[in-house]
């Protein structure tokens, strides 16, 4: 089934290729970074000298979390392929530190003082799909994928030192486990809802997996400390996953399968096909560069309500807005939006409210649109439906909605930041009622919701928090004309 292009894979055709590959930013280590970020101290002042390892485009992958007056950010350092946290006091925002917390190699640190501690050898790619919550205690915790290894792994911060440990790792050679991780606690202990990819379902084919992996105790230190579980599943292409004898061929069905190639055929097979037991059949041929997976499970969000946790995602292969709720052990999945040929729960995000109601905020990804939908946690449908934002502007229809993050403030309002892709800004909405989303102002293209815009590109991997009443944000930019060439910046919202 053909379907549209989500945003966030096509990061390339809006900015620039090398927003997507980890090492693209190739600052020489020489000329300050204009990121609002510190050049390596720990200080968040500039570190002056010039043998400093400083770190290159951060931001990416980024998730927000605050507690008592300060914010944490984990977010994924390009140039090392560094998982770091990027702190600051709600009163002084610019003012970040960055601290390394998995990535650096084990080596004796020749000058402490820099966020690698003068370690410029690269470790083992890590910090890629990242969230963070603190527990009662101020201690920050991350989960994220380990990109060398294919794995699922948590940071969890103690008296001022990080532990880390795999949580899950691959079953075989193919196996991506850890994409899009969300994670929570309940009752006090960690617990991530997240994506596996190119599980083997059969010879020659492939499924993808959302997953809940939960801790039995509040401080997990290796993997026999989790309970992993599957909640939803849904087939996947062979695509780039066939042996170098084989050929992913479409069948009958419309499924795709290894096969073995074979010679003999007469005549020869077009470019599209491949010889297979002496015939030419339709195949799907190996590509360099890959959307976003054509899976099940994508950008889960997970919450806890009425006690139980509940996770909301969406499933690209019937695209749709998915639930599942943990009862009694058991997960129950069900479609919360979504019928016929509809593309709909892209950038899916949820809150809680006081009575236990689910917030989730998506993006129609056949039209471009930003929507909003109240979730009965019990059952899994949908209470409510609105459209946040249409996409109509005074020079035509604008792609919205991605990267939304989404919370309930302390007057039960609902609030919501997202991107208007076309002019790459980020906007922010809040619901003051049943379908009355403000601010809205018919004589302003943006809809008098403009957050941050300019020269820079703005509105990647944005989060919201809570602290002392107030609502802050996170972004990645995107900032061509500086080095490096984009950052996190960290908000409070109006």
């Amino acid at each position: 089934m053909s379907q549209p292009v989500l945003r966030l894979a096509l990061l390339a055709s809006i900015v620039a290729l090398g927003l997507l590959l980890a090492g693209c930013d190739c600052n020489n280590g020489t000329t300050p970074p204009a990121d609002g970020l510190s050049d390596g101290g720990l200080d968040g002042k500039p570190d002056l000298d010039p043998n400093a390892v400083r770190p290159g485009m951060l931001g990416r992958h980024s998730a927000l979390a605050a507690h008592g007056g300060k914010l944490m950010a984990s977010a994924y350092e390009s140039k090392y392929g560094d998982l770091v946290l990027v702190s600051a006091s709600v009163g002084g925002l610019s003012a970040t530190t960055v601290e390394a917390v998995d990535g650096v190699p084990a080596t004796t640190p020749p000058s402490p003082g820099d966020y690698r501690d003068g370690i410029s050898d690269p470790g083992d790619d890590v910090g890629q799909d990242t969230d963070i919550v603190v527990n009662a205690d101020g201690n920050p915790m991350i989960s994220y994928r380990d990109l060398t290894n294919r794995s699922l792994k948590l940071a969890r911060r103690l008296d001022g030192t990080w532990s880390v440990h795999t949580v899950q790792k691959p079953a075989d050679d193919k196996e991506v486990v850890g994409r899009y991780t969300s994670l929570i606690l309940v009752d006090g202990k960690p617990a991530i809802a997240y994506l596996v990819l190119n599980i083997t379902d059969g010879p020659g084919r492939f499924k993808s997996e959302l997953r809940w992996a939960a801790a039995n105790t509040a401080s997990p230190g290796a993997g026999a400390d989790w309970a992993i579980s599957a909640i939803d599943s849904g087939p996947m292409t062979c695509q780039n996953l066939c042996a170098g004898d084989e050929a992913c061929a479409i069948q009958q069905d419309s499924s795709t399968k290894c096969e073995k190639t074979s010679t003999g055929c007469n005549p020869q097979c077009a470019s599209t096909e491949a010889c297979i037991g002496g015939a030419c059949k339709t195949i799907l041929p190996e590509v360099k560069y890959t959307d976003v997976p054509n899976a099940t499970g994508l950008w889960p969000s997970a919450v806890v309500a009425g006690g139980s946790p509940v996770v909301l995602y969406h499933d690209r292969v019937q695209g749709r807005l998915k639930g599942a709720s943990l009862q009694g052990g058991t997960w129950t999945t069900a479609v919360v939006q979504g019928t016929g040929s509809e593309n709909v729960g892209a950038f899916t995000s949820a809150a809680v409210d006081s009575a236990n109601t689910v917030h989730v905020v998506y993006q129609d990804a056949a039209r471009y649109t930003l929507h909003y939908v109240q979730v009965d946690p019990a059952t899994l449908q949908p209470k409510v439906s609105e459209v946040i934002d249409d996409g109509v502007r005074k020079d035509g229809l604008h792609p919205v909605g991605a990267d939304s993050a989404t919370l309930v403030d302390p007057t039960g309002k609902i609030r919501v930041v997202y991107q208007d892709t076309q002019n790459t800004d980020l906007l922010t909405a809040v619901r003051n009622g049943p379908g009355s989303w403000s601010p809205k102002t018919a004589n302003d293209p943006d809809l008098g919701r403009l957050l941050k815009g300019g020269a820079k590109g703005y509105g990647f991997y944005s989060d919201l928090v809570l602290d002392g009443g107030k609502v802050y944000g996170s972004t990645f930019y995107y900032d061509q004309s500086a080095n490096p060439k984009g950052g996190l910046e960290l908000f409070e919202v109006p």
